[in-house]
């Protein structure tokens, strides 16, 4: 949703709630609320609720309402499976049409994570930005779009249940290996990596879970 109108910074702010799960799955959205905080009018709100509907983030519904879309741990396995497949193809277009300013700035990238300790921009940010950066380098917007939701369900998960990132020195050994597999042309190297670090994040939420369901039973 492109350009900074009144639509684009309600869309913005009404992502940014539904991803970090400031607005839970399944929540209403009443527009005579959301209409009050920021100050937005309906039609640039009802605009921005459309493209949020069109990324599967809320749900339209006819005489019931607008909702926030459901994200059910059930669907972990389901977001692994899909996101593991594009991976490979993520891998293989950023290879073979990486140039040497792409390169740069994962560089730049990997360093930023270096110097994050104490800094207001979060692991998940970071992280969500590398990820930009490989689609970029594919330049294929239906990959991007096709990506982006299976992506945008794995943040809410992490949100969800709370699980987090890998620690800060996982986070830099992951970028550094990546930044070498893009420079060295390896897409077979890159699929491995960016799998490893799906299953990784599949790992942390089921431990999240089980862990949340052990505190529940004592």
């Amino acid at each position: 949703m492109p350009g900074d109108t009144e639509a684009v910074q309600a869309y913005r702010q009404l992502r940014h709630l539904i991803i970090r799960t400031d607005l839970r799955p399944g929540a209403p959205l009443v527009e005579a609320e959301l209409m009050k905080n920021p100050a937005v009018g309906r039609t640039p709100l009802r605009d921005a609720l459309h493209h949020l509907a069109h990324e599967g983030l809320v749900e339209i519904l006819p005489r019931r309402g607008t909702f926030v879309t459901e994200v059910t741990l059930s669907d972990l396995q389901q977001v692994f499976e899909v996101r593991s497949g594009l991976e490979d193809i993520v891998a293989r277009l950023a290879v073979e049409r990486c140039t040497a300013e792409d390169l740069e700035a994962v560089a730049e990238l990997r360093a930023r994570v270096e110097r994050n300790h104490g800094s207001i921009e979060s692991d998940v940010e970071l992280d969500a930005e590398l990820h930009r950066l490989l689609l970029g380098m594919g330049r294929n917007p239906l990959l991007e779009s096709l990506y982006r939701r299976v992506s945008d369900a794995s943040l809410r998960l992490l949100y969800l249940t709370k699980c987090g990132m890998e620690d800060r020195a996982e986070q830099i050994v992951t970028f550094q290996a990546i930044h070498d597999a893009l420079a060295a042309h390896d897409a077979d190297v890159l699929a491995d990596i960016l799998r490893c670090h799906v299953r990784s994040f599949r790992d942390r939420v089921s431990r999240s879970i089980f862990s949340t369901a052990d505190l529940m039973m004592m």
